[in-house]
């Protein structure tokens, strides 16, 4: 045999090793997709803790010379930063603008004057949901972002970068932070398997729904107190009921009817999107961490 072939016989093999694993890699690879998009993620609205601090505030901006409070500024446009408390925003820094959920102008002025005026709907859809909700902390929504551009004689300057809707006077301003988007690799579920992961509940919607499909934001009742991080995943369940019979009502099989991934958690609460559905997601369905 001559050296030629010899060679061939050592490394064709190690070769054929390399090809298959990066074939494997790659497909592995093209199964991840992203669980969100960018503004969705960006967008999504959250439950805090704790009230937020309204030391920073949007008050203004160019032209609203009549100060209207229905005003709503868009991306490129210049606004003014007023800082209750401290010595504001330094230049270059950017800021993300959020309001209590479900909160317009009108009852923003009404909060100052009556406390706790909030129009995030505590009407109860399923059984515990105002103690849930209460648990998890106050509702806001995110508005914008922005950038300060410079130090004016009363206040600071800032330019809007991007918009999740109307951006108004009085919206609170918090340093920004970016939110990566998680990726997942699509997946069957067993419509009536289960796991014995960390269970919860689908405790609120954005904008008041109670009904979603594939791609709805969800707020569940689980966070970083249980250790729950982005791109976990979760199995949605479903109780099936059984109407009234003159025997007592047997226990049903829970019904998978989606699936979720967390984007990005609070200490009581994270935000998880509906990557999957078959039937639609309702207010008050169960989450289920998968093993």
């Amino acid at each position: 045999m001559n050296r030629k072939a010899l060679w061939l016989l050592i490394v064709f093999p190690f070769l054929a090793v390399v090809c298959v694993k990066a074939q494997s890699n790659q497909a592995i690879q093209t199964q991840m997709r992203p669980a969100a998009s960018e503004s969705d993620i960006e967008c999504s609205g959250f439950f805090s803790p704790r009230p937020i601090r309204d030391d920073l505030q949007l008050v203004n901006g160019a032209d609203n010379d009549f100060f209207d409070p229905l005003h709503q500024f868009v991306p490129g446009d210049d606004v003014y930063l007023w800082a209750y408390v401290g010595s504001g925003p330094a230049i270059g820094s950017e800021w993300r603008l959020v309001r209590p959920a479900g909160e317009n102008v009108v009852q923003a002025w009404g909060r100052s004057g009556l406390g706790g005026l909030y129009g995030f709907d505590y009407t109860r859809h399923y059984s515990g949901q105002t103690a849930n909700m209460s648990a998890m902390g106050m509702p806001y929504e995110d508005v914008g972002r922005v950038k300060v551009v410079k130090n004016a004689l009363n206040g600071f300057v800032a330019q809007v970068i991007s918009t999740c809707g109307a951006i108004n006077p009085g919206d609170i301003a918090i340093p920004y932070e970016p939110r990566p988007v998680p990726t997942y690799a699509p997946a069957a579920l067993d419509r009536f398997g289960h796991s014995s992961g960390l269970r919860g509940l689908i405790a609120a919607m954005p904008d008041n729904r109670t009904i979603m499909g594939t791609g709805g934001i969800a707020y569940i009742n689980l966070g970083q107190q249980k250790n729950v991080k982005p791109g976990d995943h979760f199995r949605i369940l479903r109780n099936l009921q059984i109407g009234n019979t003159s025997r007592s009502a047997p226990e049903l099989p829970l019904e998978t009817v989606g699936e979720l991934v967390v984007l990005w958690t609070q200490a009581k609460s994270s935000v998880g999107v509906v990557v999957s559905t078959h039937r639609g997601v309702d207010l008050g369905d169960i989450v289920e961490g998968e093993d």
